[in-house]
């Protein structure tokens, strides 16, 4: 004789068969740890920031910046940031761009720390702190421009200065001017040659 279940006694029913099919997806969970270990938070994140989360980042370069002369420049000022605390570098890099960023670190008195990089678009070098920041662009974007030129957006250039520019970028270079003899009676100064000057004597 079948049992029909009627009202109350249906819904609770129903609500075991619920938690039948909770404990089974919970075990089933609890097994899959064990098997791969705890889902990581925000891994394909860390892949490319070097082991760091994005918020905890001050600044990060490319492998291909890494390469360029104006590259210490930058990492030496965010190192200057209160919050930075670690330099990490991806040592797939030649051990020539390594070393470079281990001697800074060890001149700005910061941890240096050389991790693999995990996939294709990791970084290069990653300044961070142990705590979230929270930066708005960490992704510092600069060609081949010489570092005399990088970030400037407009002022007198003297006629080498200019020059230079106008081969490397023509367009950027028509947001310049050059210096005349008048301006150089005004004491006038070339913009690129006092950005260049001043990274001399820092």
């Amino acid at each position: 004789m079948r049992t029909m279940i009627h009202g109350s006694g249906a819904a609770a029913a129903a609500n075991a068969r619920g938690e039948i099919l909770m404990k089974k997806d919970e075990l089933r969970k609890t097994v899959e740890r064990g098997i791969g270990g705890v889902p990581e938070i925000k891994a394909s994140e860390k892949k490319k920031w070097l082991g760091e989360f994005r918020e905890r980042v001050i600044l990060g370069l490319t492998v291909k910046q890494c390469s360029s002369e104006c590259s210490l420049h930058y990492v030496r000022e965010a190192l200057k940031d209160a919050m930075a605390e670690k330099l990490i570098v991806n040592n797939g890099m030649s051990i020539n761009t390594i070393s470079k960023f281990m001697k800074l670190a060890d001149e700005m008195e910061k941890n240096f720390i050389s991790r693999p990089a995990q996939c294709d678009n990791a970084m290069g070098v990653v300044i961070s702190s142990s705590v979230a920041v929270d930066r708005g662009n960490v992704d510092l974007e600069f060609g081949e421009l010489p570092i005399k030129f990088i970030k400037l957006e407009k002022g007198k250039l003297c006629n080498d200065c200019f020059l230079e520019l106008e081969k490397i970028k023509v367009k950027h270079a028509r947001n310049f001017g050059r210096i005349t003899l008048l301006d150089k009676i005004l004491g006038t100064k070339c913009v690129a040659c006092a950005k260049e000057n001043s990274y001399k004597f820092e």
